[in-house]
């Protein structure tokens, strides 16, 4: 539990940093100051610091633009915020799951990789133009295979010669092995429940 402390304590780190540069701006411009008892906080100062996190922390400028698309700077950071999101969770579930880093280490290695990537420019650059391929092609891959579905279910109440059968046959074979998934996951987890368990027994046999 400890080495995870710090992978908890980073998220919640990245987590507030998010939050106040996205929502930074908005709220200097729509609240100026907020009155708690008898003393009044300013918070002006707010847009300043949401673009310093955005600038020193993300990487993110005000001359960046995403594949010369004509979008307001409010959209242009959210949109470099979730590319930066994106980056950090893959790196991090990568290098903690693949090497023999403290999970804490491996998510720290990966907030400085997007931070570094974020400040070289990398976002706005080629990265811009797969994410629009990327985004295309998903956004097309889910719609047909929506419309696959429908294709398949038509083929199957119609009970079209020889093809129902076999359909009927690869969707069933297709649960059968989702479900099988679904139980080594669960298994798995099963599995890291009780090594955790057993370092925690472990923990108060020596504490005593």
């Amino acid at each position: 539990m400890a080495k995870n402390q710090g992978k908890q304590l980073l998220f919640t780190l990245v987590g507030f940093l998010i939050i106040l540069t996205l929502f930074g701006v908005p709220l200097s411009e729509k609240v100026r100051n907020i009155t708690i008892g008898q003393r009044t906080i300013d918070l002006s100062g707010m847009e300043r610091l949401s673009g310093g996190i955005a600038e020193y922390v993300f990487g993110i400028k005000e001359n960046l633009s995403f594949h010369g698309a004509n979008l307001t700077p409010y959209a242009t950071l959210i949109i470099f915020m979730m590319i930066w999101l994106i980056i950090f969770v893959t790196f991090g579930d990568i290098i903690e799951n693949f090497s023999t880093f403290n999970p804490s280490i491996a998510w720290l290695i990966a907030f400085c990789l997007a931070t570094i990537a974020g400040f070289t420019g990398i976002y706005g650059g080629p990265t811009s133009r797969f994410l629009v391929w990327l985004t295309n092609f998903g956004t097309f891959a889910v719609f047909l295979g929506i419309a696959f579905s429908f294709v398949v279910f038509l083929l199957v109440e119609m009970g079209v010669a020889g093809l129902s059968h076999k359909i009927r046959a690869y969707i069933m074979n297709r649960k059968l092995t989702q479900e099988a998934m679904g139980i080594q996951g669960s298994l798995m987890r099963a599995g890291m429940g009780v090594k955790a368990l057993e370092k925690f027994e472990e923990t108060l046999v020596n504490d005593d």
